[in-house]
């Protein structure tokens, strides 16, 4: 039997929401790390209400766990990395860790 702890829900738009979703536009985010298929909604939501599609940005998206990454690619949000322990948020951090080393490696080859 389940029984659901919480629910995702969008609150919509807000300044800190805008002024995140600027951020992302103009290249000041590395990473999103996602814990779930809604917070991909709900930050898609956000760009297209402030004019930017999310493939704009530069950011890499980490997930906790294969399946928020299959819940990300099917809205056409490319993943980086996926945290291969989900137990616990340990693993979230760890894949951010690896993107960010990755990215680091990719622009020192490009110099």
């Amino acid at each position: 039997e389940r029984c659901n702890a919480y629910r995702t829900q969008w609150t919509g738009p807000s300044k800190e929401a805008e002024a995140a979703i600027k951020s992302l536009g103009c290249g000041e985010v590395d990473v999103v790390a996602i814990s779930s298929t809604a917070e991909v909604e709900g930050l898609l939501l956000l760009c297209e209400h402030y004019g930017m599609q999310f493939d704009q940005c530069h950011a890499s998206v980490d997930t906790h766990g294969p399946v928020t990454a299959a819940g990300a690619q099917s809205l056409g949000v490319k993943v980086s990395e996926v945290s291969t322990n989900h137990s616990s948020f340990e693993g979230i951090r760890d894949a951010v860790v690896r993107c960010m080393k990755t990215r680091r490696t990719d622009e020192h080859a490009k110099k």
